[in-house]
């Protein structure tokens, strides 16, 4: 079937879920890059740190190198998190699950949204105490 036998909206609907797509892949590709580029600047700030230490004999010196892997660690895992959740959206998109169109908050695929078979999200099942009442 070509573009033009499609009713329009179904060509409209089509066309922006091609681009929320396209939205959301570059927001990965963004989350990718930026962990890299933290990677990227942790070893020469370490080396130098490190390096200043073990010439001057500070351990002062030192304790900023240990705090700039963990400060460093903790924007990997950060930047690693949101990209597993803009996956997560992508993925929620190309399933054909009911995200708001055109949406950028990874959050929608959470919320009380039916999935594309009609069953809840996680957060709707009911909790243990609920069923014992």
């Amino acid at each position: 079937m070509k573009k033009r036998d499609l009713p329009k909206n179904e060509v409209t609907s089509e066309a922006a879920r091609l681009k929320h797509l396209d939205y959301v892949q570059s927001i990965v590709a963004r989350m990718a890059h930026s962990s890299t580029q933290a990677k990227s600047w942790l070893l020469p700030v370490v080396v130098a740190t490190f390096g200043y230490a073990l010439t001057q004999r500070s351990g002062s010196v030192a304790l900023l190198g240990v705090a700039a892997i963990l400060l460093f660690g903790y924007m990997d895992a950060s930047y690693l998190r949101q990209e597993r959740a803009y996956r997560r959206l992508y993925n929620a998109v190309v399933a054909g699950k009911a995200v708001p169109e055109l949406s950028l908050d990874p959050h929608d695929i959470d919320r009380k949204i039916p999935d594309a078979d009609g069953d809840p999200s996680p957060k709707e099942t009911p909790d243990k105490e609920a069923l014992l009442t």
